[in-house]
């Protein structure tokens, strides 16, 4: 009777003996085994069951698992959720690993594990397209976004900081309305210098076709023409559209008549449906309209482009090395290595201009780096020095690297150590540059080729996009804390905050000054989209440093940088008159911000009151900014805490309406970002 009784207390009367659990069913009936079930003959219920144990197989007596619906009560969830996340707690705290490069000062504790980026807000940022389409997605790490925060740091009313929408860029029915006319072949003469043209200004940089070859076969076009496949016509015609492109130094900025757009409209007609069995051309192809349509201020088509370049690779195999018994010209054998190298290359940096993280993973990469192993004199003539390629693809990683553990959400390590891991990366690539990859010690352009120069420049953009969240936490904390009665406010600004702050300011400053020595020496491409993308990250940065100290120089690179952007929007440039648009606002935000002290009766603070907040360095004579004195104190893990970069409190919301613009919805071709 006690042994029915137990039997009753947890199945026999229906109610479980569980607290917190009741469960008013009648009770049910014995579940078969799965071979008694199978065979459709009564299960005694037992473990094993007896047909199992007659038929001799009592060691596979096995039965179904069913998930059942009990009912359970609300506290007795909660205590169920507590003990997990107390369990998970504890598992973090013992198994999580020690990052070599951070200095043991560094006390670990439940707090910092949630530290993060203070430009990433809990849920993603969109914006308002139009009434009936559906918002748009605007990534954080892009340069645009960072100017939006900007403004909406300096007017907390939100009412004017509305993110501007990209409007300058061809609209896809323009496009449509110019493939109606056909566009003939140049005559030979024309066409071989606008190959030249293009092969100068992006192959200095990516590896994209075989010269020799190309040249070869366009002889061969014009000898018989009847010969012309629907390859050529999407390679050469692709090359042609940047050709005249870089050709030209100006077009009228009210149209959308962009030199070379005719070429581009026939050779994207190619790609449009790709063979089952594609070959590099159509990825050569792909690629030289991803260049194009950044002339074109189409980011999104560009990054689409290359993204579709990078998938159509992986089914060649062009991330994987070939087998040495596969006989294959050491040409078409570095090719193939080089253009994968490439589409990496162009897939982060693409990327990280969108915000967006890398298409594929380092891991599943085997290929080797490029070289000239195996290529005589004749062959090397096809490839640059693969130093600079693979400086490159380095800084390609890195890139990479930015997004995936700065501006992700899912953050796995908290922010300053990640701050610190892409730092010291980025100072081992610049200390482990070639000297054939880096500036002269003397004119900091006007020796240097231009490759060169965009290469430091990426480096710079790479620098700018680590600190900046820093920089615009230390300029809020400066606009939010002003004289009281008592004295000053004190705003802890932790000398490691101050220094990546200052880090960012000054390698703004020396991409500036690249900039401006370019546009001097005449060596900025007229639509070029890299050039004005720079100019303007450098510009939003040294706006900042100017409210920051007003005394300083910063307010003159501001507006020498917003007046190359204005010069180059005159002259065409549709990435220019962009950005352009958002430099205005941002000077209409800063122009209110001091209009509204002005009318406060609140003086600017002066000098010694903003040396709080950025300890009142001066420009640094350090070749780069990651080679400073304080920076290096920084990178080798000295004095520096967890609560330095504890910007728990996020810096701007958007989950107002004010901020997303539902009032400024745009109704024609434009789009955001």
């Amino acid at each position: 009777m006690a042994e029915r009784q137990g039997r009753g207390a947890t199945r026999g009367d229906g109610h479980s003996s569980i607290s917190g659990v009741t469960k008013d069913t009648p009770r049910r009936k014995p579940t078969a085994c799965r071979r008694c079930h199978t065979k459709k003959i009564k299960c005694s219920g037992e473990r094993p069951c007896q047909g199992c144990v007659t038929a001799a197989v009592a060691d596979s007596c096995s039965y179904f698992i069913k998930d059942r619906t009990v009912k359970v009560s609300e506290s007795y969830l909660r205590r169920l959720l507590a003990d997990c996340e107390n369990a998970k707690q504890n598992a973090a705290q013992i198994s999580s690993p020690t990052i070599q490069s951070v200095s043991e000062d560094i006390q670990e504790s439940p707090t910092e594990t949630s530290v993060i980026n203070p430009l990433i807000e809990n849920r993603a940022w969109f914006v308002p397209y139009s009434a009936a389409d559906i918002p748009i997605y605007i990534g954080e790490a892009a340069c645009t976004a960072f100017a939006t925060r900007f403004r909406q740091a300096l007017d907390t009313s939100c009412s004017r900081s509305v993110h501007v929408p990209r409007t300058h860029y061809v609209p896809d029915t323009h496009l449509a309305a110019d493939s109606v006319n056909p566009t003939p072949w140049p005559n030979e003469v024309k066409a071989r210098l606008l190959v030249k043209v293009a092969l100068s200004y992006v192959g200095r940089s990516y590896h994209v076709i075989l010269a020799s070859a190309t040249f070869d076969r366009l002889d061969h076009i014009y000898q018989d023409p009847t010969s012309i496949t629907n390859v050529d016509t999407g390679k050469f015609f692709a090359l042609f559209a940047l050709g005249e492109a870089y050709s030209n130094k100006s077009k009228s900025a009210d149209s959308y008549e962009v030199p070379g757009l005719p070429y581009f409209i026939v050779a994207s007609k190619v790609v449009q449906f790709l063979p089952e069995r594609a070959t590099l051309e159509y990825v050569e192809i792909l690629l030289l309209l991803s260049f194009y349509s950044h002339i074109l201020n189409r980011r999104h088509s560009a990054y689409h482009f290359v993204g579709s370049a990078l998938r159509l690779s992986m089914t060649l195999g062009l991330h994987h090395n070939l087998p040495q018994h596969i006989t294959i010209d050491p040409t078409i054998r570095q090719h193939r290595i080089r253009i994968w190298w490439t589409i990496y290359n162009c897939d982060r940096i693409w990327g990280s201009k969108l915000g967006h993280p890398a298409s594929i993973q380092d891991s599943s990469i085997t290929v080797e780096l490029p070289s000239m192993t195996g290529l005589g004199d004749k062959q090397q003539d096809n490839f640059a020095d693969p130093d600079y390629a693979i400086a490159s693809i380095e800084l390609s990683r890195i890139t990479g690297d930015v997004i995936s553990k700065v501006y992700s959400r899912n953050q796995t390590e908290p922010f300053v150590h990640s701050v610190r891991t892409i730092l010291q990366s980025l100072k081992d690539w610049m200390t482990n540059l070639p000297d054939m990859v880096r500036l002269p010690h003397t004119d900091i352009a006007t020796s240097a080729p231009r490759n060169i120069t965009s290469l430091h420049l990426s480096f710079n953009q790479c620098v700018i996009l680590v600190t900046r969240p820093v920089l615009l936490y230390v300029l809020k904390q400066s606009l939010h804390t002003s004289p009281s009665l008592d004295g000053p406010q004190t705003t802890v600004i932790t000398p490691a905050i101050a220094t990546l702050a200052d880090t960012c300011i000054q390698t703004a400053r020396h991409s500036n000054d690249l900039q401006a020595q370019a546009w001097i020496n005449g060596t900025l491409s007229s639509f070029g989209y890299f050039d004005s993308h720079y100019i303007f990250s450098s510009a939003i940065v040294l706006a900042i440093s100017s409210i920051l100290d007003p005394t300083g120089t910063d307010k003159q690179a501001f507006e020498t940088a917003s007046q190359i952007l204005q010069t180059l929007a005159d002259n065409g440039n549709l990435s220019a008159a962009q950005f352009v648009a958002n430099l205005e606002s941002v000077q209409q935000a800063i122009d209110l911000y001091l209009q509204n002290m002005s009318k406060g009766g609140t003086e600017m603070q002066d000098r010694s009151q903003r040396d709080r907040f950025l300890g009142g360095t001066q420009m640094s004579t350090a070749r780069t900014a990651l080679d400073g004195t304080p920076i290096q104190d920084f990178l080798s893990g000295g004095d520096v805490t967890v609560d330095d970069f504890d910007f728990l409190n996020p810096l701007v919301g958007f989950e107002d309406e004010s901020f997303l613009g539902l009032g400024l919805m745009s109704t024609g071709n434009s789009t955001i970002q």
